[in-house]
């Protein structure tokens, strides 16, 4: 870590993030949610350019910090996604976030 008396007084410590070829090989996806994904994505663009009628609705939490709740607010959009699938396609916008630790003292 670079130590800068100015700057960065309050940076604890650094981690490398892993490239996008390293998390492939560590996290590797399944031929059928690679399908998956791909077809959710078309679908996004033919709504989006007018080729499918349905209303695009993007919903959830921004963050998840809790797995357990997540995974039982995804089974609920599921079933409210099958109950309006002919008028709106739901997708749930999210990404996974680890919690920042607490700086180390308060300056």
């Amino acid at each position: 870590m670079q130590q800068d008396s100015v700057t960065n007084i309050h940076i604890r410590d650094e981690q490398v993030l892993l490239t996008p070829e390293q998390l492939r090989a560590q996290f590797p996806i399944e031929k059928s949610t690679r399908a998956a994904i791909s077809q959710a994505r078309e679908t996004v663009a033919d709504i989006i350019h007018k080729r499918d009628h349905r209303l695009l609705v993007v919903c959830g939490p921004c963050s998840i910090h809790d797995v357990e709740a997540a995974k039982d607010y995804a089974r609920r959009l599921k079933a409210c996604r099958m109950n309006s699938a002919i008028t709106c396609l739901l997708l749930c916008g999210s990404t996974l976030k680890n919690r920042a630790p607490p700086l180390a003292g308060k300056g």
